[in-house]
């Protein structure tokens, strides 16, 4: 039976450990605290969400490469197809990649996005970008995370400060904002396994991420 480790269990456990530290913060200083596990959330919930299309890709591949002779029945067409569309994203080298392979996926498995999903991933992804990339030189890059500190207070889940020059990674150092990347990561995961066909190819997949003990269901919560 081939088997591959999932660097993104181990990613999501990152992000989990830093939203459980950020919710200790709050438990113990108060709604006002600031948690700089904020921003480990934010990156590493996009890293597992990324290891995690490698790893489906990496695992049914292997699965009909390998194994097709005696366990045909371990893929599907409709996997190899969400593969190969992730494949032919991989190799276009575009910008947002990440978002092109899960749409792309998706649309293989189910005939069209999980439009909530893909919603908050482009989220997700952009407050990645704009915090990995910032930089005082780069007007855009200073502009796209502006914008996105400013979608997540249209949405309450950061701290709302009067003034642009206000320092927006602080804004950003939130335990609300903790919950809701790990959350948004977990939720995209599940959401394309919810289509997938629980064959031998992903059957390792759907018992790690559904185990709510290793990652329990969290909500945002209220102010």
């Amino acid at each position: 039976m081939p088997t591959l480790e999932f660097n993104s269990f181990e990613l999501l456990r990152v992000a989990l450990r830093a939203r459980r530290r950020a919710a200790r913060d709050h438990a113990r200083r108060g709604k006002l605290a600031i948690t700089p596990d904020s921003l480990v959330a934010i990156v590493f919930s996009v890293a597992a969400v990324e290891a995690f299309t490698n790893d489906l890709t990496d695992h049914v591949t292997v699965w009909h490469t390998r194994a097709k002779d005696w366990a045909p029945a371990a893929t599907t067409p409709t996997l190899i197809a969400a593969v190969q569309a992730m494949l032919e994203v991989n190799e276009g080298r575009e910008r947002e990649k990440l978002l092109k392979k899960y749409r792309a996926a998706l649309s293989a498995l189910a005939g069209k996005p999980n439009g909530h999903a893909v919603q908050e991933l482009h989220r997700l992804v952009h407050l990645r970008d704009a915090i990995v990339h910032a930089t005082a030189r780069s007007t855009e890059r200073r502009d796209n995370l502006v914008a996105a500190v400013a979608d997540l207070e249209r949405r309450n889940l950061n701290f709302q400060t009067e003034g642009a020059r206000a320092n927006l990674f602080l804004r950003a150092q939130t335990p609300r904002l903790a919950t809701w990347a790990y959350s948004t990561a977990r939720t995209v995961i599940l959401a394309m396994l919810d289509l997938a066909p629980n064959v031998a190819a992903v059957e390792l997949l759907n018992p790690g991420f559904r185990n709510r003990r290793q990652f329990p269901n969290v909500r945002v919560p209220a102010k």
